[in-house]
């Protein structure tokens, strides 16, 4: 009897400690947060530019009356690059936002024209295309 006894009581003070250590036990880590658009983000982009423009430059010849086309093709072609900021709100399914860009090139063309009408006369231009930017909207879906 006493043998029982004895074990009871072993028995009743193992499952009281278990009892109070799984009290001590920490509260789960929370899940992880929702994955959303909404915020401000910064970014750049570098690239190649390339183009082909047209040019027309008629010339009057004052000693002769006659005009004289010296018709020429331009073509651009550099390196671009610049940056851009931006802001995106999520609402439910709906992401809106706005974003600005500014982008640098050094897109340039020089052309020497002979116009041999205007007493054998030469034209130089040049083009250039230095800075470029935009503002836009976007609206999407998730």
């Amino acid at each position: 009897m006493l043998r029982r006894l004895l074990l009871a009581s072993v028995g009743a003070i193992t499952i009281s400690q278990s009892a109070a250590v799984a009290a001590d036990l920490t509260p789960p880590p929370p899940p992880p947060p929702v994955f959303t658009w909404t915020g401000v983000y910064l970014g750049g982009q570098v690239g190649y530019a390339w183009s082909n423009g047209g040019s027309d430059y008629t010339i009057l010849d004052p000693a002769h009356g006659i005009f004289t086309d010296t018709g020429r093709v331009g073509a651009f072609q550099g390196p671009i690059g610049g940056a851009h900021v931006g802001y995106d709100y999520q609402a439910g399914w709906w992401v809106i936002g706005l974003v600005g860009s500014i982008d640098g090139t050094s897109l340039r063309t020089s052309e020497v024209l002979y116009s041999p009408g205007f007493g054998a006369a030469y034209l130089s231009a040049t083009e250039r295309s230095d800075i470029q930017g935009s503002i836009r909207g976007r609206v999407g879906i998730t």
